[in-house]
């Protein structure tokens, strides 16, 4: 493991950090993924880039900070509104809007303003509430070229500066350039102790005194360090980042850093890490891993909980966010992540929303469970020739996939609530918008069809669905795009032989639309 400069008395205050309390974090499970409209504007600002989360228990809404530098609406935070239960996660939307603002009163300037009026230009990347008056605290990362000293800073709910956090001198800047922390590798995390007494700062990646930056060979160690409100340092910790995952494509770049933490009732801290890895076309995806990290050890111990290359086959986006969200019915909590979009079209802004299990859940014995959509099967096919089954790493193509999708106005969660919602009268389509496909296929069964007319007109619908989704979706353009000239069926093993197949039997005319629109994206036209 790579050398990491640890101060003696921070050590032994790490040692003794951890306190009593409630049992750790034995598992998550999955309720659902929701997507906000790429480039979505919101009283004069472009949602997105989107790097810190926190819950309001009080008014059941999640604060989001946004780490645009002031490009696209001045720095900013937004409340989002998020309708999930056990079951489902149905929608998400933004409130409302805060705009930070300086010690002066001035809002944060771009780094062409600043060259006119001064001031810090700002690349927040994690906020949280305060537990004792729910004011607010954000990180931002600086700016080493431009000699902007990363800092953390407490503001009123309302966004108006109340102070700045007294840091240790070593995660500053220096002037010869040569030492410190590196650029845009600085705060990345911040959370409070359960008692609300300390904050854990954490940084992305180790300052370049503390050693080498993680390798696709090896990993490294970053400091995480504990701070009382007046400064002093309680505790500092090495935390073990992994090995970059997959290497890049030769030229290209890629990365590992923690991108937020936040503590549980334990004393321990929940650890989000993301890998970028560029591919030839210059794109990254993403490589998260969210981890249990102990603070009692040196260096921190951690134990895998999620690994979101295996959650969705197309994993997860550039995950940065993470809060405790509202407790479910059986008592359970949850826990919400977002994801920062970078304002790239190629990108999106993706919450996940998780149910926590206790200890007591995991160790009873789970029911069977029952066949999803996106399971293997027998009689699935993906050669070069043929991807038959819209399953696994192809899973994207079916319409249960979950991507925003609008159609005739409205915004959908994916192309089976748009399918669905256009059956019937404009008066009752609102609905489909907050619900999942697979509740909106439910809730299109309970309602009265006119079954002839919806005949006459769902090839068109169902076309012009689908080619919303692959011009609306950059990201699944390419994926299409990339299936070369391989056939695309709709296989399936529920038994729809209208637009799919069953055992070789059937019209498949989801995947001759499919086909379709990929030769219309080839041709360098959008549908």
């Amino acid at each position: 493991m790579p050398h990491f400069r640890l101060h003696r008395v921070a050590w032994l205050a790490c040692l003794l950090a951890a306190g009593a309390g409630a049992a750790p974090v034995a598992g998550l499970r999955l309720i659902g993924v929701r997507s906000l409209s790429a480039g979505q504007s919101f009283e004069g600002t472009v949602v997105g880039g989107l790097s810190g989360l926190d819950y309001v228990a009080a008014s059941d809404r999640w604060i989001a900070v946004s780490d645009d530098r002031s490009e696209h609406g001045p720095a900013r935070a937004y409340a989002l509104r998020l309708d999930y239960d056990a079951q489902q996660f149905k929608a998400a939307a933004v409130e409302s809007l805060i705009v930070l603002r300086q010690p002066d009163g001035t809002t944060y300037p771009n780094r062409e303003a600043r060259g006119a009026r001064g001031g810090a230009v700002a690349d927040f990347e994690s906020l949280r509430l305060d537990p004792a008056d729910g004011s607010l605290w954000y990180a931002s990362e600086g700016d080493r070229a431009m000699s902007l000293q990363p800092f953390v800073r407490h503001a009123a709910r309302d966004g108006k500066f109340l102070g700045d956090q007294p840091l240790p001198e070593r995660f500053r800047f220096p002037p010869n350039g040569e030492a410190g922390p590196r650029a845009n590798l600085v705060f990345e995390g911040l959370s409070f102790t359960p008692d609300g007494a300390s904050l854990w700062v954490a940084l992305e990646a180790p300052p370049a005194t503390d050693g080498p930056l993680p390798t696709t060979v090896s990993g490294a160690v970053t400091p995480f360090v504990r701070l009382a409100r007046d400064g002093r340092v309680l505790a500092e910790c090495a935390y073990p980042l992994d090995a970059i995952p997959v290497a890049p494509t030769s030229g290209r770049l890629a990365d590992n850093g923690v991108s937020e933490v936040l503590a549980t009732d334990d004393g321990g801290l929940l650890v989000l890490e993301r890998s970028g890895v560029q591919g030839a076309d210059g794109t990254f995806r993403f490589h998260v891993r969210l981890y249990a990290a102990e603070v009692g050890s040196a260096p921190m111990q951690k134990r895998l909980l999620a690994d979101f290359d295996r959650l969705r086959p197309d994993g997860a986006d550039n995950l940065e966010g993470m809060a405790w969200g509202r407790k479910l019915q059986n008592g359970h909590t949850t826990l919400v992540l977002v994801s920062d979009d970078n304002f790239n079209a190629a990108q999106s802004t993706q919450l996940w929303v998780f149910e926590v299990l206790p200890t007591a859940d995991t160790a009873a014995p789970s029911p069977k469970p029952q066949r999803q959509w996106n399971d293997f099967f027998a009689g699935v096919v993906h050669d070069e020739r043929r991807i038959a089954g819209f399953v696994g790493p192809y899973g994207w193509l079916s319409n249960y996939f979950e991507c925003p999708v609008s159609y005739e106005g409205r915004a959908y969660g994916s192309t089976e609530a748009a399918y669905h919602a256009s059956k019937f009268p404009e008066a009752e389509r609102d609905e489909f918008t907050r619900l999942g496909p697979d509740a909106s296929k439910k809730l299109s069964r309970r309602k009265s069809l006119d079954q002839a007319w919806w005949d006459a007109r769902k090839e068109r619908v169902m076309r012009e669905i689908t080619q919303a989704k692959f011009t609306q979706n950059p990201g699944l353009a390419a994926k299409l795009l990339d299936t070369g000239d391989r056939e695309l069926e709709e296989l399936n093993w529920w038994g729809d032989k209208f637009w799919g197949t069953v055992q070789g039997e059937g019209r498949n005319m989801l995947g001759k639309i499919l086909m379709e629109v990929r030769a219309e994206l080839r041709a360098g036209h959008q549908p």
